[in-house]
């Protein structure tokens, strides 16, 4: 897919990783892929890891909220990087 869009790894990896500091803070975590949440999928049936990390970000909140502020924040990321991709392609 990075290929498609015109996007280098190394970029991709980086842009991840400056945008999760900046804008998820909160969202290490040792029990999901590569030790961030903003490495994690999107599905809405659940993953356990994924599932147990943000339980542990957001305690006390109703599931539901914490579903919808995980996939705004995820939405978020994929606009930077679709963003970032078509700068790429305009130089």
């Amino acid at each position: 897919m990075l290929a498609e869009i015109g996007m280098p790894a190394g970029d991709f990896v980086r842009l991840k990783e400056e945008f999760s500091a900046e804008n998820l803070p909160d969202w290490s975590a040792s029990e999901v892929c590569y030790g961030s949440l903003a490495y994690c999928c999107m599905r809405s049936n659940g993953c356990p890891g994924r599932d147990e990390a943000l339980r542990r970000v957001y305690p006390g909140m109703q599931w539901e909220d914490v579903l919808r502020e995980y996939f705004s924040r995820k939405k978020r990321l994929a606009e930077a990087i679709l963003t970032a991709a078509k700068g790429d392609k305009s130089e």
